[in-house]
């Protein structure tokens, strides 16, 4: 199987129907192929090369960015600094797609790739063989070795301006936003807001479950309890199993700890207009009269099913062997961003949040659980 690798730059320059310049992207592309038949393994060259032309705009236009979302890598050509060069440079920098900068002037490109790698003066006048010295095309074989053999590399590649800004691509910023967002309404603020749930004596409403026949009864028991706190567990496996799987993972780090949970819905006690909220309690704490509640917040978990995830995915199902190994590693890196930016905002909305009660939300990694139980007074 091979990488889709698109090529973008200069096209040809026309006077009616004579050529006065041959397309840059054409030389490079070829460039490219021959770089990469000196990289094969198994006699199968890794890239597959696309170098989009045309004569008419508008197919231009389509097949350009047909391309760009199914290229797994990018290499820009920004000889003579065209606008429309710097147009599609700023559409992969915002998808985030790995991608290498090259020009064949030797001077400094424009403002905004001066604090980048740029392959400066590359030699596209030479084909490309095992024995080349040119110092300009053994960088750019370097850089294609390299995304070949590296998630660390594929990531590198992936960075620009915006995502050392935003900690993102702009393109997967909405989905952590969004969804932090959404949890931050429907869970932490209700805990957390003046009158919320934190702090104050609460109804609590639990299942209790009576084997009998023909079929198990479920009663609910409900009494006055004290609800300290709400604590979110970030995913264990940051997103890369279900969230069955790590609930599974965090209720034996409960019951390590001596723990156990129980599903349950509160309310405010006398405010029976205000919406109820269901949830895992520490059954140790209800029996005691003073319990939390723990979630593993199911919310994060439609991260994985984005376009671009969806895709790595994809890509992932047709290699085997180190290069599956490479992409599921650039894939959780990847997941990981995301679950940061999830955190990062739902952090942000609490702060927003005026006269809050600050003991009432926990967010916290397994590995810190201790800590946070500490805190809640829960020793077992």
């Amino acid at each position: 199987m091979q990488y889709n690798l698109l090529v973008l730059g200069p096209m040809e320059h026309l006077e009616g129907d004579t050529v006065l310049r041959e397309s840059n992207t054409k030389r490079l592309g070829r460039l490219i192929e021959q770089i990469s038949e000196s990289l094969a393994e198994n006699g199968v060259a890794p890239f597959r090369i696309v170098t989009p032309d045309g004569r008419a705009q508008n197919v231009i236009e389509q097949m350009v960015l047909n391309e760009v979302e199914q290229a797994d890598l990018v290499v820009i050509d920004l000889t003579d600094s065209r606008p429309n060069v710097a147009y599609e440079a700023a559409v992969i920098h915002t998808l985030g797609i790995p991608h290498i900068l090259v020009s064949e002037n030797a001077t400094q490109p424009p403002f905004y790739f001066r604090n980048v790698q740029v392959i400066l003066g590359l030699n596209l006048k030479d084909a490309f063989t095992p024995a080349t010295q040119s110092p300009t095309q053994l960088q750019l074989r370097d850089k294609l070795s390299r995304f070949q053999r590296s998630a660390d590399a594929r990531m590198e590649m992936a960075g620009n301006i915006l995502t050392r800004h935003y900690g993102l691509p702009l393109v997967d910023l909405a989905g952590p936003a969004g969804l932090a967002a959404g949890y931050h309404i429907n869970a932490v603020r209700r805990f957390i807001e003046p009158g919320g749930y934190s702090g104050r004596e609460c109804s609590l409403t639990v299942e209790q479950k009576r084997i009998s026949r023909p079929a198990d009864i479920f009663r609910p028991r409900s009494k006055l309890i004290e609800v300290q706190a709400l604590v979110v567990i970030e995913p264990p496996s940051l997103l890369k199993r279900t969230w069955g799987e790590d609930w599974k993972e965090v209720q034996r780090a409960l019951a390590i700890r001596g723990i156990e949970v129980e599903r349950g819905s509160i309310d405010l006690a006398g405010v029976p207009a205000k919406r109820g909220f269901s949830g895992w309690f520490d059954s140790g704490g209800i029996r005691k009269g003073t319990t939390f509640c723990i979630d593993l917040p199911t919310t994060v978990y439609p991260l994985k099913e984005s376009p671009r995830m969806s895709r790595l995915a994809k890509l992932r199902g047709t290699f085997t062997g180190p290069q599956r190994e490479i992409i599921e590693e650039f894939e959780g890196r990847a997941l990981e961003r995301m679950l940061a930016s999830f955190k990062q905002n739902l952090l942000y909305h609490v702060e927003q949040v005026q006269d809050r009660r600050v003991d009432g939300l926990h967010y916290t990694e397994l590995r810190n659980l201790d800590g946070v139980l500490s805190k809640l007074g829960v020793v077992r």
